[in-house]
């Protein structure tokens, strides 16, 4: 599936003003900044409920990174009815009442109840699925939440590219949102922001259920410049890219930037120009120079090939 000859990648993630992880914060906005998942550089998401990190929602009933959904509703004409069983595919939120299946916009206005766990003990809490888009980018749900006083705030940070606060949802996955390891679990859903880098790569394209989990997982570290596989981003939102893919989703139209690396499963296989300059350490050592000339069938292993865009202040780096 070809999404476009060209993508001029700006990181435009909005959380520009990132807390180191561990500092303390003065105010609440930056209490919860600082725990957004994926700290430093490009955040790996940027889903917030108050200050708690809610990427992941375990659908069996069971705590899970201390929230708990206990039910979903959604509107059939003026009532509200339980959704008994909810997954995603493809992205689309799918669900069952009773032997009926729904999707898609079924979900708008649904109310998905939950209990927040802490120190504190439990307490209750509601996201609203307040929008519902469907595009040739996929499906994508805006979610919010009630801040008291009768407002609302998004959950997800506004994509600056995007003009918006949507998340894509995907099923049956968790992140580790220090490591951004990702592997496969039942009866989940991640709420993807697209301010986020786990989102931006599915909104780019690259999708787990297009080119699969290991390479989605090498997208999200593209995206957030992880050139160690580590989950340390080295880069900052607002530096743009050049990106080719071995799917043929993306391919370059400036030929003249500069490489920055060619992306494997682990991270970069090889980095010539850091995204935002400077020096790279890997804690197993420095990354090999990539070969002048390289292409994406040089490099064994590659899968995503990246560029400098030439009009990038980082060019000549």
């Amino acid at each position: 599936m070809r999404m476009g000859s060209n993508i001029r990648a700006a990181l435009l993630l909005a959380s520009v003003f990132a807390v180191p992880v561990g500092c303390a914060a003065d105010t609440e906005i930056d209490a919860t900044i600082e725990l957004r998942p994926g700290s430093g550089g490009v955040w790996l998401n940027t889903s917030v409920l108050g200050v708690l990190p809610l990427s992941e929602l375990d659908l069996s009933g069971k705590f899970h990174r201390d929230v708990r959904v206990d039910q979903i509703l959604i509107q059939e004409g003026d009532d509200a009815v339980v959704v008994d069983h909810t997954w995603s595919e493809s992205g689309e939120l799918r669900g069952l009442v009773g032997d009926q299946e729904v999707g898609g916009a079924a979900f708008l206005h649904s109310r998905w109840e939950l209990t927040l766990q802490s120190d504190g003990g439990l307490e209750p809490a509601t996201l609203f699925l307040s929008e519902v888009l469907q595009g040739d980018k996929g499906w994508r749900y805006v979610f919010t939440y009630d801040v008291g006083g009768g407002s609302f705030t998004a959950l997800c940070d506004e994509d600056l590219e995007e003009s918006g606060h949507a998340a894509v949802v995907i099923g049956d996955l968790t992140v580790d949102p220090i490591t951004a390891d990702m592997e496969p679990r039942a009866d989940t859903l991640y709420l993807a922001c697209t301010s986020g880098a786990v989102g931006k790569a599915a909104l780019w394209g690259y999708a787990p259920w297009t080119i699969g989990l290991d390479a989605f997982e090498a997208a999200v570290r593209m995206v957030r410049a992880d050139y160690c596989g580590d989950g340390t981003s080295w880069t900052k939102p607002g530096t743009p890219i050049q990106i080719a893919d071995v799917w043929g989703i993306h391919g370059f139209t400036d030929k003249i930037g500069q490489t920055e690396a060619f992306w494997g499963e682990g991270g970069a296989i090889c980095l010539s120009h850091p995204r935002a300059g400077g020096k790279v350490t890997c804690p197993g050592g420095d990354l090999p120079t990539c070969e002048a000339g390289a292409i994406l069938s040089s490099e064994p292993g590659a899968l995503l090939w990246t560029r400098l865009a030439p009009w990038s202040a980082n060019r000549g780096h």
